[in-house]
């Protein structure tokens, strides 16, 4: 469930101004949402992913430091941090590697 007060990732891409134009309307709610952020900084920046099921139950939630040359290829590393954790394949840098567990059990479990 999502944290009191605050809305499900659903809800936000649900809420979001063109939807359908990124999520044509029969494929717009998946059974997982993804959302991540990647920032950069002289000094080091970090990659975030955060990971809800479709009823708003967070399933990972992960921040690393990162050290990339600019914002772009930040925002871009943290989306293949998602996309990696949420198929399972935590990469070796990070920290904690049950991350991913929470999403193969609901995975298998379909």
């Amino acid at each position: 469930m999502a944290a009191y007060g605050r809305p499900t990732l659903r809800d936000l891409f649900d809420d979001s101004p063109t939807p359908h134009i990124a999520h044509p309307p029969r494929t717009h709610h998946r059974e997982f949402y993804v959302a991540t952020d990647g920032s950069f900084r002289v000094a080091g920046g970090g990659l975030g992913v955060v990971i809800e099921t479709r009823d708003g139950e967070r399933v990972a939630r992960l921040s690393i430091p990162d050290d990339p040359p600019d914002n772009n290829v930040a925002e871009y590393r943290a989306l293949h941090l998602g996309l990696d954790v949420q198929r399972g394949e935590s990469p070796a840098s990070v920290d904690q590697p049950e991350a991913a567990a929470p999403i193969e059990r609901t995975t298998a479990a379909k």
